[in-house]
């Protein structure tokens, strides 16, 4: 099982304004998980969250892929 199984994640900061004295910084993280079906066939699934510093609320989203190799 654990051969089949990977876990991943990711941590982005962007200071989009250097030049100022303001924190304007865009956050990004990744999560995700990944099953080996066959061979290189893969079922990942992923959840991301962006946190804009200019806006209130941040942008999440979720998916799901096959990946098929042939």
């Amino acid at each position: 099982m654990y051969e089949k199984v990977a876990l991943f994640g990711r941590y982005d900061t962007l200071d989009t304004d250097m030049d100022s004295t303001s924190n304007k910084k865009i956050d990004t993280t990744i999560a995700g998980a990944s099953y080996r079906i066959h061979a290189d066939n893969y079922l990942v699934a992923a959840y991301e969250t962006t946190k804009d510093q200019t806006k209130t609320d941040a942008d999440k989203k979720g998916q799901i892929v096959l990946q098929i190799s042939f």
